[in-house]
């Protein structure tokens, strides 16, 4: 169903999350990753890292797919 330009608006000028709902998840989450409050704050502040800085078989497993690649299409 379609809404109005003034109907949307208004929904977006609603919280996009319950704010009960956030705290009560925001704590499961702590718990759950043996988190303090502060550190969970400081975990989320911080500057996203790239999965590639992390050791994995990630790059070889994309040389590999390269490979591939040029060999099905030659």
């Amino acid at each position: 169903s379609e809404i109005t330009r003034e109907q949307a608006l208004a929904e977006l000028d609603k919280p996009p999350y319950d704010p009960l709902h956030l705290v009560q998840d925001r704590e499961y989450v702590c718990k759950k990753l043996g988190f303090g409050a502060a550190e969970f704050a400081a975990y989320i502040a911080a500057p996203p890292v790239s999965h590639f800085a992390f050791p994995s078989y990630a790059r070889l497993a994309q040389k590999m797919v390269a490979i591939h690649k040029r060999r099905r299409y030659q």
